[in-house]
């Protein structure tokens, strides 16, 4: 049976395969097994699969909530430097990792031969191609209609890469943008929606998601959508897409506050999401890459510590009631050798084995974690219809997996967990949890206090009742009030009134009140007695007579030369304009002819500056208004 399974054509499963290939379903797998059982307890398996010509199980697959094996392979070819964002993909029977590198701004290729599991067995230098002048990010490689692409972007750039037919092809490389609404990307992803191509890329500095839509083809030009700053996004950089029960997520890394915040979709990449803060779910961590998976209908992440002190790297994220649920970290310290590690690939399944790769900043390496298939199963696999009976020798969490027409256009697979425990007594726990957490108890999840009975049906003897005795601490009542405005007079003072507590704002300050002067979203995580609790308020500005642009072009050709607002009755006017470090670069006290984008007649850099400006109007009566904001010199 092993040389049988040798012999199998191996079919990589990609997170997303169903939108990258749609399968010609011709027959739906499905079968019947308990959800639990005692160790040595005979499992008989039901094959409920209609149609369907070849079948092949598996009772102990690479399981995503078991302890990954982790290998450093070193800096193969000595081409990494400051290594980045790193893809995964297969193309026939050759697997590839594409890695972009910070210090040379250009991208490398692996061959890693037929399997993930092996070190590379050559490498080439793409280099920037002539064309990728800035820090170039995030990366991802796609098959459409014939074709391979390649994906990278830096600050305000994208540049498609189209290798035709084949991976090991040098592609030619073309240039998409500048666009003035990308402002220092960094994370990028793109996915197959019912054929068409949707992209995701988030902008650090300017703390927003921005959608692409390609259309029906990845050689179009993408429409570009700024979806703005959701779910209190602070720097955002890498970030993960997953569907779950039809419904489209993101998860967002927040490198400003090392928070995550989740993305929800609806049914459509293409609608514009809702966002809500997880707060800071890994603690002691400074936030890196992460990666999601859907294994065998759980919700698994996992997500990098790119710290040099902490010896807790890697953290798997728990997802016990959906990606909708509470969400805790579980540290599994450093595998692999790694040594501040950025950036995560997909996660890969190939066969029964599940592949994560990372990229080491601090040494110019490569880790991968394996999670392999495991041994306990008295029966490993099997290619008939009805699998024998089996069982497993150790408590624990497997996956049954069932693969119908494995490597043909109609493939459709099956898994479900199956619980293997030891002989259960009679189970009393005592828990007193933080207000609102959930705990299943009872046969769902429970809010209130009380005693909930359980009992475990496995069969025979190994049926068990756990009794659970659940109690709450007090709510923490965290308060930041409505949603309100600012004007001229003085700022607004935020406070939460929860005393004996500790806070942390927006920003990273700990005060227990915060002064507001400018306009912006607001928040605050309150911890009092090992409980946390939140709040968030939205402040708006009174609403400006004068319409001030946010980019001009001083190049010379007579279009868009000088910034300065645009409105009439104005009686009194001043401004001041600062770059980024803060030094005033242009003052006046006139409308017009404004700002040429020169200081001490020297021409400025193109960038970001901000700018204050004070005025009147002819029916305002003597009030003063005042405006605040940011403007792009674009050449």
């Amino acid at each position: 049976m092993k040389a049988a399974r040798q012999l199998r054509t191996f079919v990589a499963i990609f997170t997303f395969q169903s939108l990258l290939i749609p399968a010609l379903q011709a027959q739906v797998a499905g079968f019947l097994s308990p959800d639990t059982i005692c160790t040595n307890q005979l499992v008989n398996i039901t094959n409920t699969t209609t149609g369907g010509s070849t079948f092949y199980w598996n009772f102990c697959s690479g399981n995503s909530l078991s302890n990954p094996v982790g290998i450093n392979i070193g800096n193969p070819g000595n081409l990494l430097s400051i290594p980045g964002y790193i893809t995964l993909v297969k193309d026939g029977n050759i697997c590839y990792s594409f890695i972009t590198t910070h210090s040379s701004n250009s991208v490398v290729r692996y061959n890693h031969g037929v399997s993930f599991s092996n070190n590379p067995i050559s490498w080439t230098s793409l280099g920037n191609f002539g064309i990728i002048s800035d820090t170039v990010q995030g990366i991802r490689i796609r098959f459409d209609n014939g074709q391979w692409f390649g994906f990278v972007n830096d600050n305000n750039r994208i540049v498609r890469l189209n290798f035709g037919t084949s991976l090991a092809n040098t592609p030619a490389a073309s240039v998409l943008g500048p666009y003035p609404m990308l402002y220092s990307s960094h994370g990028l992803e793109i996915l197959n929606e019912s054929g068409t191509w949707v992209g995701f890329i988030t902008c650090t500095w300017g703390n927003k998601l921005i959608r692409l839509n390609f259309g029906n083809s990845l050689l179009n030009t993408p429409v570009l959508t700024d979806l703005g700053t959701i779910g209190f996004l602070n720097m955002p950089s890498t970030f993960c897409i997953i569907r779950e029960n039809n419904t489209w997520y993101a998860m967002v890394v927040n490198y400003g506050d090392n928070t995550l915040t989740r993305l929800t979709f609806g049914n459509s990449l293409l609608n514009n999401p809702t966002g809500v803060n997880l707060g800071i779910v890994c603690p002691s961590i400074i936030a890196g890459g992460i990666a999601l998976i859907r294994d065998c209908n759980n919700t698994v992440g996992f997500q990098l510590n790119s710290s040099l002190s902490s010896s807790d790297l890697t953290w798997r994220l728990n997802f016990p009631s959906g990606i909708t649920g509470p969400v805790t970290g579980e540290s599994l310290g450093n595998i692999g050798v790694m040594s501040q590690p950025l950036r995560f690939s997909e996660l890969f399944r190939m066969g029964d084995t599940l592949f994560l790769y990372a990229t080491n900043r601090q040494n110019a390496t490569i880790t991968w974690l394996l999670f392999p298939p495991c041994n306990n199963a008295a029966v490993q696999s099997s290619v008939l219809f009805t699998p024998p009976t089996f069982s497993y020798d150790q408590p624990g969490t497997y996956n049954i997996q069932l693969i119908v027409n494995e490597g043909m256009s109609n493939q459709t697979s099956f898994c479900k967990n199956i619980v293997v425990i030891n002989q259960p007594s009679d189970l009393y726990i005592d828990t007193i949890l933080c207000y609102g957490t959930p705990w299943y108890a009872g046969g769902v999840w429970q809010t209130q206090p009380g005693i909930y009975l359980d009992t475990i049906h496995v069969g025979g003897s190994c049926d068990s009742i756990i009794h659970t005795n659940l109690s709450f601490k007090p709510e923490i009542p965290v308060s930041l009030g409505k949603d309100t405005i600012l004007c001229d007079g003085p700022p607004i003072i935020l406070q939460t009134e929860v005393t004996s507590a500790m806070y942390q704002w927006q920003d990273g300050t700990d005060d227990s009140t915060y002064t507001v002067s400018a306009p912006g979203n607001y928040w605050v995580i309150v911890k009092k007695d090992g409980c946390t609790a939140s709040d968030s308020i939205h402040i708006s500005t009174c609403v400006s007579p004068l319409w001030f642009p946010n980019v001009f072009t001083p190049n010379g050709d007579g279009t868009n030369e000088t910034f300065h607002p645009v409105g009439k009755g104005v009686v009194m006017f001043s401004i001041l304009i600062f770059d980024r470090w803060g030094m005033k670069v242009f003052e006046s006290n006139s409308i017009e002819p404004g700002w040429d984008g020169r200081n001490n007649g020297e021409m400025c850099s193109d960038g970001v500056y901000m700018f204050i400006a004070t005025y009147e109007m002819d029916e305002s009566s003597g009030e003063k208004y005042h405006a605040k904001g940011s403007v792009t010199v674009l050449r």
